[in-house]
């Protein structure tokens, strides 16, 4: 019998899932190391960003609505989710209160206390 055919595409088979895993590697590596010196904390991937919450942004806070999570935060304010955990260590990303304050920037719910 000759099994020259099969260990050739065992091997090809082989060499496909470790490139693979390499390309996931370096997918995971830049992800989780976007944030990283980046003074605005854009979320990974979304340097063309542009925040449906303008206001929130150009105010340093953002108010909570009904049923938002933190990526949802994250993802209108394209301020990452690390950088917003990082400024909100009291805040539970998992249950978020509806009119809460989230800090886009340090010390950014102080602004809307002003105002009130």
């Amino acid at each position: 019998m000759d099994f020259s055919g099969a260990r050739a595409r065992v091997l090809a088979v082989a060499a496909l899932i470790v490139m693979m895993l390499a390309v996931a590697g370096i997918t995971v590596v830049t992800v989780d190391g976007s944030d990283e010196g980046s003074d605005n904390g854009a979320s990974a991937g979304a340097s063309d960003c542009t925040p449906g919450a303008e206001k929130a942004v150009d105010s340093g806070y953002y108010v909570v609505k009904e049923g938002e999570g933190l990526s949802d935060v994250a993802d209108k304010t394209c301020v990452g989710v690390d950088r917003l955990e990082r400024l909100n260590p009291n805040l539970d990303p998992l249950a978020l209160p509806p009119r809460g304050c989230v800090d886009l920037v340090k010390r950014g719910c102080k602004a809307l206390a002003t105002e009130s």
